[in-house]
């Protein structure tokens, strides 16, 4: 897996206390099992039982994972301001809450796969 395609779950696992549950992702649990296994492989996470819950897992980023989610961070987040460039301030708020809508409503109940 290129470090690029593992950049969201290694994001979101670098965020302490950000869980995410595979329908959040909008991934199966096949998907998303597969995906944690090559970042796994690679070293960038390390996955544990839950103790809470003996059927999940917890990931947590390895020291080589959170390195490289620091180091590609400020590429990615220079690509996502030069995609809102053409938006201003007031348009890339607008369009802020118009994601956090959908994610918050596809969080609680994921589309229909079409």
């Amino acid at each position: 897996m290129s470090p690029t395609n593992g950049f969201t779950a290694a994001k979101n696992s670098r965020n302490s206390g950000l869980e995410r549950k595979p329908r959040g992702l909008m991934r199966t649990s096949g998907a998303m099992s597969q995906r944690l296994a090559s970042l796994e492989h690679d070293g960038l996470i390390a996955r544990t039982l839950d103790p809470a819950d003996r059927r999940g897992v917890v990931v947590t980023l390895t020291k080589q994972g959170r390195k490289l989610v620091d180091e590609i961070s400020a590429e990615h987040l220079a690509n996502e301001r030069k995609l809102l460039a053409p938006l201003s301030k007031k348009e890339q708020a607008a369009l802020a809450g118009l994601l956090r809508k959908l994610l918050v409503a596809y969080e609680e109940q994921p589309p229909v796969d079409m």
